[in-house]
């Protein structure tokens, strides 16, 4: 028996978008883009950025961590550090891997709005900050 393929981004947001019977005029103007990147999404043409893919995920009411991890397969591999606790914390991994700073062009500013979140505690995950980064950027966006 052949395996299910699992969904690409460009076919869950499409067929989201289809559910709710969104047109992609619709979803462009709800996201802040043109109708036309909306098309390219969908057609697999273009790779969005990860506020696009949050301001998605609100839109079309679909869970924006899984969404993010379709989008960048690396964000659901990052190590979660190791049960024995003889790994370093989701932080000391986030200031060391310069790689994936760079890639979600992580600035100094956020990096100390982060080690402000650390210090509250809670953060178990890389990727957790990747996500409270990015829902800090949606916020300040909207200010």
């Amino acid at each position: 028996m052949a395996r299910r393929k699992p969904d690409s981004f460009a076919t869950m947001i499409r067929s989201r978008r289809l559910q709710l019977r969104f047109t992609q005029r619709l979803v462009a103007g709800l996201i802040k883009v043109s109708p036309s990147y909306v098309s390219q999404l969908e057609a697999g043409r273009r790779q969005p950025s990860s506020d696009v893919v949050c301001r998605l995920a609100r839109q079309l009411r679909m869970d924006s961590q899984r969404l993010m991890s379709v989008v960048d397969p690396n964000i659901a591999g990052i190590a979660a550090g190791d049960d024995r606790g003889e790994s370093p914390s989701a932080w000391q991994q986030l200031q060391k891997d310069h790689q994936l700073r760079r890639l979600y062009r992580i600035t100094a500013q956020e990096m100390d709005v982060l080690a402000l979140v650390d210090t509250m505690g809670g953060v178990g995950r890389t990727r957790d900050f990747i996500y409270i980064l990015v829902a800090l950027r949606n916020a300040w966006a909207e200010e």
